[in-house]
């Protein structure tokens, strides 16, 4: 009987200490999950943080080189301003000197010349730098015909003709070719246009002393009352010698804006 009383007592014992034992693991792990929870809150938003100041030096990177790409590019468009400005400031001052030229020069007159007067219709005619203007062939006017401004400046001569409009090719054109002479020398050479904005001279003996503001006039087709009017062409703006320095070239600003022409002339009677 007594054996039999301890046997149910320490059946007993053990139900308690397992009761226990179940108590404190499910206390034990309940306290572990709740700090792991807080562990868990505490750190994600230092994580998050962490990520959030990733992505920030990312995006303060990738702004930082929009930024330097963008103050490149400004810096270079600043300096081509500068250049251009510059370039503007010096062909406002030819273009003053040529006024003052023009001002100051006895030019031949052009009565000894049969003029016809037109006006400008377009310009920069299938992208070239010609002019169309309002007298045609029930005008008179010819494929070759002279053009010129009322101040002796030579303009370009007739492309093509229909009843009553004609195309004018400018001496800036770049297929435009004629000879023409230096004004006190008399110096003969080659001119062409250039870009559509300026006039080549090539071929210029090397025993001409060229300067700039030197004035080369019209001398080719015409005939002898053309070539006694002394059509200017242009002012010397830039020379250059050849490597071999056998000749040299020139680089003439045209006496005329061809933007701004409103009214020419054209020489009818170039066969005398």
């Amino acid at each position: 009987m007594h054996a039999l009383h301890q046997k149910k007592h320490s059946v007993v014992f053990w139900i308690i200490f397992l009761i226990a034992i179940a108590f404190v693991g499910s206390h034990f792990f309940g306290v572990r999950s709740s700090l792991a929870g807080m562990v868990q809150r505490w750190t994600s938003p230092l994580f998050r943080a962490s990520a959030t100041t990733g992505r920030a030096t990312q995006n303060h990177i990738k702004t930082f080189t929009s930024l330097f790409h963008i103050q490149r590019d400004l810096d270079e468009a600043q300096n081509r301003i500068y250049a251009l400005e510059s370039r503007l400031a010096t062909l406002q001052n030819v273009s003053l000197e040529n006024q003052q030229l023009r001002e100051r020069a006895t030019l031949p007159p052009l009565e000894d010349l049969d003029l016809l007067g037109a006006d400008v219709l377009m310009q920069n005619v299938s992208g070239h730098a010609e002019i169309l203007i309002n007298r045609g062939a029930r005008d008179g006017v010819a494929v070759g015909d002279i053009v010129v401004t009322g101040q002796n400046v030579y303009l370009g001569s007739i492309l093509s003709v229909r009843e009553a409009t004609a195309t004018v090719r400018l001496s800036i054109d770049e297929e435009s070719v004629f000879r023409v002479v230096e004004a006190q020398s008399n110096t003969s050479a080659l001119a062409h246009g250039s870009h559509g904005t300026a006039i080549d001279v090539e071929h210029i003996p090397t025993d001409l002393a060229l300067e700039e503001g030197m004035v080369f006039l019209y001398n080719d087709y015409g005939g002898t009352a053309v070539h006694r009017a002394r059509l200017s062409v242009g002012q010397i703006y830039e020379t250059e010698i050849s490597d071999d320095r056998l000749v040299q070239s020139a680089l003439l600003i045209p006496l005329y804006d061809w933007t701004r022409l409103a009214h020419v002339f054209i020489i009818t009677n170039t066969d005398v």
